[in-house]
């Protein structure tokens, strides 16, 4: 009875250990998606639409924000590639619009982005400051349509768009002194991937900025002002205080330097 006993229990075992055996082998993990390598050349463009190749115009972080049915999917860093100018994005799925964000590293909204649950509406509506913008070279936007086919086999380009604004001051004219420049009404706040139709977030303050150029007025030279966020032009106001060698020079120089007009003929006793 014993040995029989014995038999009996190693005879269940042995289906028992060849069921456990064969859920190890059921139960191993289903491989992910094979992630797609996508090289995209960026090109920094100027507002005039060239290509920009100024030391702020330089690329130092991208990151790509891939969208599908309006809503984030992943966050993919680019690498670098050796060829400058050209980054690669793996992506688990490529499909959707792959939205760019180059040198955003000080944008705190950023971080608030999460797969599965930010819409795309939420990503267009995010704002920061001038600092934010500038803090890592001037951040720049980017979009890429993907359309899920031979993304590994061939680049793509991608023209950025900057999300900061620069205002130079040229003066071009040797008998005209500019002595002062006013702007009134400056927003303090952007959008930094909009639509494209400049507009001012409604959190956003206004303040004014003034340069003095004292004994040593700028006269046939060219100089950065200020940089600041897109917004409409229509919402801020400038003023400059200029010396000619006469009323007429001086009205001349406003028409012609700054508002591109026709010279201004004074005609005595009119």
């Amino acid at each position: 009875m014993k040995r029989s006993y014995l038999f009996s229990s190693w005879a269940a075992l042995l289906p028992m250990l060849l069921a456990t055996a064969g859920c190890s082998d059921d139960g191993m993990p289903t491989p992910g998606p094979t992630a797609t390598p996508l090289a995209v050349r960026l090109n920094a463009v100027s507002p005039e639409g060239s290509a920009a190749t100024d030391a702020e115009s330089a690329i130092h972080a991208v990151t790509g924000y891939r969208f599908e049915d309006g809503l984030l999917r992943e966050v993919i860093p680019g690498i670098p590639s050796s060829d400058g100018g050209v980054y690669t994005f793996s992506s688990a799925s490529p499909r959707g619009e792959l939205h760019l964000a180059v040198n955003a590293a000080g944008i705190e909204a950023f971080g608030t982005l999460v797969p599965e649950t930010t819409t795309l509406e939420t990503f267009r509506a995010l704002e920061a400051s001038l600092d934010e913008m500038t803090l890592d070279g001037l951040t720049m936007t980017g979009r890429l349509v993907l359309d899920g086919a031979g993304l590994s086999s061939a680049s793509r380009s991608v023209n950025l768009r900057r999300s900061v604004a620069r205002i130079d001051l040229l003066s071009r004219d040797a008998e005209v002194e500019v002595h002062s420049v006013t702007i009134r009404r400056i927003a303090d706040r952007g959008y930094v991937a909009g639509d494209g139709t400049p507009s001012t977030p409604a959190a956003a303050s206004r303040k004014d900025f003034r340069r003095d150029y004292g004994e040593a007025p700028l006269t046939m030279a060219r100089e950065t002002l200020l940089y600041l966020c897109e917004q409409p032009n229509d919402q801020f106001t400038y003023s400059y205080e200029l010396e000619g060698t006469s009323i007429e020079d001086k009205l001349n120089a406003i028409v012609t330097k700054i508002y591109g007009g026709k010279r201004v003929v004074l005609t005595a006793n009119a």
